[in-house]
């Protein structure tokens, strides 16, 4: 009987070790050598403390081992600063902005790395189309004195305890103070065209009706419906709108189902995908109109319907 128990034990055991692992995406099977996803991780509902402000976070903060990883957009944004995405350069890479001075942060998406100053690297992570640091990257990025309390997910930034150099008060928008970015580089612009991972140039000079880019498509999961995107608005389920590394804000683009000829027109009004392959993350909406739902991923083609004005 003990013999029978442990044969049953063991063949249970290697049917689970075989089974793949999800991601964000739904429908989405994925390998666990993509590090840049989470497995296995806790969320909790991030808060910030800033002077006399609270800032309950639309994105927690994820524990992953023993590292607890912050959304980069939130934390940035109580601290008085903004990012947004390099468009059109040789490299992928976070634009901050303080006051008026611009940082810049290169990634390596396929690794999931972070550079700051000197090339210190960072590890990065993502679930869906947000990046993720770890809370040490933080201390060495603002110019004040930072307390994590893991237990609480509390994040306190305290003015009076300042590192380096001094504040800059901006009487003009709400006397927000902007702090210096200490261990970024300052922003310098790389012409050369961005090269995708699938081959295809992205570049502006690609016109209206021509095949833009070929590859993988996947869409956003319900539980982002509401969250802020990297052009600041709102993610709408409901709305045909999708996530493309470089393509400028309000650019609509054509998607085309390579496996049964549907199309979609998109918006473009956030930054990603982030996982290897992908060319672009659509909306439920936009998924739904392809026939992608069941499937979660699928190859498309991507033609520029129309650049912003």
């Amino acid at each position: 009987m003990k013999k029978l128990w442990m044969i049953t034990f063991l063949t249970l055991s290697l049917l689970l070790l075989a089974l793949p692992v999800y991601a964000a995406t739904e429908g989405e099977s994925v390998s666990a050598k993509e590090t840049g996803a989470f497995y296995n991780a806790e969320e909790t509902e991030l808060t910030i403390l800033y002077g006399k402000q609270t800032v309950k976070c639309e994105n927690a903060a994820i524990k992953s081992g023993d590292v607890t990883y912050l959304p980069l957009r939130e934390v940035l944004a109580a601290y008085g600063a903004s990012t947004s995405w390099a468009v059109g350069e040789a490299e992928d890479k976070v634009i901050v902005t303080a006051g008026k001075n611009r940082y810049q942060m290169v990634v390596d998406l396929e690794k999931c790395e972070a550079y700051g100053l000197d090339n210190k690297v960072y590890a990065l992570k993502h679930e869906g189309n947000i990046l993720y640091l770890p809370v040490h990257f933080y201390t060495d990025l603002v110019n004040c004195g930072l307390v994590w309390n893991r237990e609480k997910c509390l994040l306190t930034l305290n003015d009076a305890d300042k590192k380096d150099g001094v504040t800059i008060f901006n009487p003009t928008n709400g006397g927000i103070s902007y702090k210096k970015i200490l261990n970024l580089p300052e922003y310098q612009k790389t012409a050369a065209p961005v090269v995708s991972r699938s081959g295809a140039v992205q570049s502006r000079a690609v016109l209206s009706g021509e095949v833009f880019e070929q590859g993988v498509a996947s869409y956003y999961g319900a539980k982002f419906h509401g969250r802020r995107t990297s052009s600041g608005e709102a993610y709408n389920k409901d709305a045909y709108t999708a996530a493309h590394k470089t393509l400028p804000f309000g650019t609509i683009v054509r998607v085309t189902a390579q496996w049964n000829g549907k199309s979609v027109d998109v918006k473009i009004n956030d930054r990603g995908p982030f996982s290897h392959g992908r060319v672009i993350d659509i909306s439920t909406a936009a998924a739904r109109e392809l026939g992608m739902i069941s499937k979660g991923i699928g190859h498309v083609t991507l033609e520029i319907v129309s650049y912003p004005q």
